[in-house]
């Protein structure tokens, strides 16, 4: 998992929100943030590039959820997620972008 994730070292990241529009794949729920530094690592390594992380309130600390996406409608999303499924043995199940509360 995430062969060039170490737990200490120097990384490129680049934060920018895409707007909540859309649908995408949840692929994981994670509660500790290096957990998810190790899971997007993972995915680069896989050549993945369109990784979300959604940071939602919860009742004693934050739950990152990693997303892939985003797609214009719930039938590319869902294609995308048979897709993973296959190709990747990754599983997921579709959100839409909009729905999550903060």
């Amino acid at each position: 998992m995430g062969k060039e994730y170490q737990k200490y070292g120097l990384y490129r990241i680049v934060l920018e929100k895409p707007g909540g529009r859309g649908y995408g794949v949840q692929v994981a729920s994670l509660a500790n943030y290096e957990n998810v530094f190790r899971q997007v690592a993972d995915l680069q390594a896989k050549w993945f590039d369109n990784i979300l992380i959604s940071i939602e309130p919860s009742f004693e600390q934050p739950v990152y959820k990693v997303i892939l996406g985003p797609f214009d409608s719930e039938s590319a999303a869902d294609n995308y997620r048979k897709s993973l499924a296959s190709k990747h043995k990754i599983k997921g199940f579709v959100v839409n972008l909009s729905e999550i509360q903060y």
